[in-house]
Order: C-alpha cells, then sequence, then structure tokens
C-alpha cells in the first residue's frame, strides 16, 4: 500500500462523555478500522493509551504514538483564546479541547509523515471513529 493513514483519541470534554460518542463507543468503531489492515498510525493521548495498545499489540500495520493533546503546537497556540470561544457554538460539543483537537489533525499528520514507519508515498487523516 501507499498510503498511511493518520488519525488520534484524545480527550476531548470534561467529562469524556457524550450521548453517543463515549470513549468505549469509538474504539468499537476503531476495531473496524483495524480490521481494514491499512497502514495506520495512532496517537493517543496516556489516558486511553492502555486500551488501545491492547487493540493493536501484534499488529504490524499499527504504530501508537502516545502523546498529550496538551504538547501539541496548535493547542497551545490557542491557549491564549481558550475562555474566548464564541457564545454560538454548540456548547457541549464545541469545547476548547475539542477545537484544538479538531485543529491539530494537520500537526498529527505532519508528524506520521515525519516518522514514516511504513515507508509510504502518501498519507490521509482518518476519525479514529470513522465507522460512527
Amino acid at each position: 500500500m501507499t498510503v498511511t493513514y493518520v488519525t488520534a483519541l484524545m480527550r476531548a470534554y470534561e467529562p469524556d462523555t457524550t450521548t453517543v460518542k463515549t470513549v468505549e463507543t469509538r474504539l468499537e468503531h476503531f476495531k473496524r478500522l483495524l480490521e481494514a489492515h491499512v497502514p495506520l498510525v495512532v496517537f493517543v493521548c496516556q489516558e486511553y493509551s492502555e486500551s488501545v495498545n491492547a487493540l493493536c499489540v501484534d499488529l504490524s500495520h499499527v504504530r501508537v504514538n502516545v502523546m498529550e493533546l496538551e504538547d501539541t503546537w496548535t493547542y497551545n497556540a490557542c491557549l491564549p483564546w481558550a475562555d474566548k470561544l464564541p457564545s454560538v457554538r454548540n456548547g457541549p460539543k464545541d469545547t476548547f479541547r475539542f477545537l484544538a483537537m479538531i485543529n491539530a489533525k494537520i500537526e498529527f499528520v505532519t508528524a506520521g509523515v515525519a516518522q514514516n514507519p511504513f515507508c509510504t508515498t502518501n498519507f490521509a487523516w482518518i476519525d479514529f471513529n470513522v465507522f460512527h
């Protein structure tokens, strides 16, 4: 294959539960992505790393990287505006952490390109729970 897919699972909410996208639900959807056997670079926060690593053990087509959202350039560049989010937004969903995560996608892809663990020529973002 000539494409490596990059994804991430980070804590986006406090507490990290929504009506349909709990961490457990995301992990169930992720299993279907793993079954596709595509080259996959995963960034995951420490809190969820044990669960993700358990699903990826012995999978040669997956590389798991543990890091925190707070360690991204995007999160830190946007931090001065963390308490200045627009008043017209989906309040429960559009938290600072969620918006930082969404905007860090290109940063995760760039890190995947730098690693290039599968020696591919193309890279693409894929949502962790794309099968939602």
